[in-house]
């Protein structure tokens, strides 16, 4: 499950993965523990297995090295979806779709629920707001509101109601670093030629791309983490 979403095919590998993965397990003294029959020839036991995992390239969400796909996890996303729903992937969809089906078993394995954690209410979720911001894009202009915008309503509107939130709120969460106050800083002042004085005036120091990108390879970095909870939480129960 986790190479689906921190591999993807790069020029030298099919599978390449993008991210370390840690595992740390635990040991207790076999006879500081209540078990009855304790074997004489056995000293440690294991008590807990714990994983975690680095991300090197969550920059790859949003910009992908030329050449290359996106991690696996999207075009298995996508194949699992009805016809309809379906796009032209780089990856053999006849193959993504198998990989998809076989996901959602390893949910169930995991004890996911399978509705509130994996499908409609979880990670599915999740990742289905990063493909709409993905098609929503951005417009660098400010509008009458002095507020960026994006370019494509409708698929920011969708990403808007799977996050339940407005899309005036989703678009103030987003692009609401670019704007900022003007600052007082000579320096500042001095070094860029800006003369303003009307405190509600807005300046822009971050650009919309920087401000969607950062938001999106936030929120994948957050499934990651969800993910890696949800397996650690199973492991804690079976072991």
């Amino acid at each position: 499950m986790l190479d689906s979403f921190t591999c993807s095919r790069i020029i030298l590998n099919t599978n390449g993965s993008r991210a370390l993965r840690l595992f740390s397990l635990e040991f207790a003294n076999i006879h500081s523990l209540p078990i009855v029959n304790q074997p004489e020839d056995i000293s440690l036991i294991v008590t807990g297995l714990t994983t975690r995992l680095l991300l090197f390239e969550r920059s790859r969400v949003t910009d992908r090295p030329e050449g290359e796909p996106n991690f696996h996890i999207f075009y298995y996303m996508l194949a699992g979806l009805d016809e309809e729903s379906r796009l032209v992937f780089p990856e053999d969809k006849i193959s993504a779709k198998k990989f998809w089906q076989q996901l959602c078993h390893d949910a169930e394995l995991l004890q996911f629920d399978i509705k509130n954690e994996w499908l409609t209410g979880g990670i599915t979720r999740l990742l289905a707001v990063i493909y709409h911001l993905g098609c929503a894009g951005y417009c660098n202009e400010l509008n009458e509101k002095n507020l960026l915008y994006f370019t494509n309503y409708q698929s920011a509107q969708y990403a808007a109601y799977l996050l339940h939130c407005s899309l005036d709120t989703l678009n103030e969460l987003i692009f609401y670093p670019v704007l900022r106050k003007p600052t007082t800083n000579h320096y500042y002042y001095h070094h860029h030629h800006i003369e303003n004085n009307n405190d509600n005036q807005y300046c822009i120091k971050w650009t919309a791309k920087n401000c969607l990108h950062a938001f999106v390879q936030d929120l994948y970095n957050m499934i990651i983490d969800i993910l890696i909870s949800l397996i650690n939480r199973y492991v804690y129960l079976f072991i």
